[in-house]
């Protein structure tokens, strides 16, 4: 069966594959995986043990749905107050520099340096790194 929109790694390079059996079996592969960082660490002594996980993997499939550049690879981060916030990226570089880039948002606030928005009309506090850059509330749909 031939289906467009799937694709495997040929080394770091995205290679379409129109062999539904060949993508499927490749998928299963560990190759998929580009980034996996696990972090257990306690902000100061005695305080508890802070769990997070950074996962970057190839997709298999284009997410961007005809929109744009591929979307073939992501970034899903586990834990914390970021738990299960998503990036995607179209080049393995874009997804290796990407994961980097977050795991180090993420221990930077594991250990209180991140500094949250509170949105000046609805009180609310969002942790998410663009949000306090841009003083953007998710909850009032503004940029403040």
């Amino acid at each position: 069966m031939n289906l467009p929109g799937l694709y495997i790694l040929d080394g770091r390079t995205p290679t379409p594959c129109y062999d539904l059996d060949a993508w499927a079996e490749w998928m299963e592969s560990p190759a998929r995986t580009i980034a996996l960082d696990c972090i257990l660490c306690a902000p100061e002594p005695d305080a508890p043990v802070v769990v997070a996980r950074i996962s970057t993997v190839f997709l298999g499939l284009d997410l961007s749905f005809g929109h744009g550049e591929p979307l073939l690879f992501e970034t899903i981060i586990f834990g914390t107050d970021w738990n299960l916030d998503t990036h995607r990226y179209t080049t393995w570089e874009q997804a290796t520099a990407g994961h980097a880039a977050i795991t180090e948002r993420v221990i930077q606030h594991i250990l209180g340096k991140a500094q949250p928005f509170v949105c000046p009309v609805c009180q609310r506090t969002s942790f998410h790194p663009p949000d306090a850059q841009h003083r953007y509330c998710g909850a009032c749909h503004t940029f403040h």
